[in-house]
């Protein structure tokens, strides 16, 4: 009995002491995309889910900083689809791709910006491991720009 009660403190203790892993980096980032439409870029609780604690701290920051300017002042696209025009009601057609690099995992999503697919575009996520399983600690976009957490970095200084 005593062995018992020794194993059962020494199995919650190991538990306790490792993240706590829900969703793997490309559930993580079908999740995203799933909800994509109805996530509140301004709600903390929501960013949370799919954000490092970093990035979350990012969104809020560039959210206070905007909430009282009558022009655009933050993001003027969809972050997740890297466009401002694509069709209402869209079925991205989420093709992942997962690579790994050094402790990070670099998930890249390829999807559709039209309901015919006759537009396509990808976007890659810098994943990271955290106290509550991976998030994603940076956007990147094509070509020659800079991150979404460096733009919101440079933004909210």
């Amino acid at each position: 009995m005593r062995h018992l009660l020794l194993l059962l403190v020494a199995i919650i203790l190991i538990s306790c002491a490792y993240p706590k892993i829900d969703l793997t980096p490309e559930q993580l980032i079908s999740k995203l995309y799933e909800r994509r439409q109805s996530i509140d870029l301004e709600n903390k609780d929501q960013l949370k889910e799919f954000f490092t604690p970093e990035f979350v701290s990012l969104w809020v920051k560039d959210a206070e900083r905007c909430r009282n300017v009558e022009y655009i002042c933050s993001l003027d696209f969809e972050p997740f689809l890297d466009s401002q025009d694509y069709d209402d009601n869209l079925d991205v057609k989420l093709e992942l791709t997962l690579r790994k690099s050094s402790d990070k995992f670099i998930v890249t999503a390829n999807f559709c910006l039209t309901n015919d697919c006759a537009y396509r575009n990808s976007v890659q996520y810098l994943i990271t491991m955290t106290d509550d399983g991976y998030r994603i600690a940076d956007v990147i976009y094509k070509g020659n720009r800079d991150s979404l957490f460096t733009t919101l970095r440079e933004w909210n200084k």
